[in-house]
């Protein structure tokens, strides 16, 4: 077994941000083809063995499991309003590197995480009246 973090991160991002990687994964074209570039197809399940990398120049782009927290984020051209609502085993730090890579591009915005045993959320970041 493991332990469930649930995640909520509320961002706007600026335009030094890699938006169209945080666009191509948030509608799942990036996802679906470094899934096809790594393995031929797109796996059935969200969780496999060995995970792309992504495209960037972080360790969360080598961290296994960034398909799943992208796997319902949400992000709005238009505002550089990025959203991620997740729940996973949170091994290896990966909300703390999704934070780490992501912090220098929010203007605006709140994150927090929840572990699966507590009724509170503790406070990662908030920057600003998002």
């Amino acid at each position: 077994m493991g332990y469930y973090t649930e995640l909520k991160l509320d961002v706007i991002l600026n335009d030094e941000c890699p938006l169209d990687i945080i666009d191509g994964l948030c509608n799942e074209d990036l996802m679906e083809k470094l899934y096809i570039d790594k393995f031929g197809k797109v796996p059935s399940l969200l969780s496999v063995s060995e995970t792309p990398n992504l495209p960037i120049k972080h360790e969360f782009g080598k961290s296994h499991r960034w398909d799943q927290i992208f796997s319902n984020a949400k992000f709005n051209k238009k505002t550089n309003n990025l959203v991620i609502n997740c729940d996973i085993k949170a091994y290896d730090n990966i909300y703390e590197q999704l934070v780490d890579w992501i912090k220098p591009y929010i203007i605006s915005g709140n994150i927090q995480e929840k572990g699966e045993d507590s009724n509170e959320w503790y406070i990662i970041l908030n920057y600003g009246n998002k």
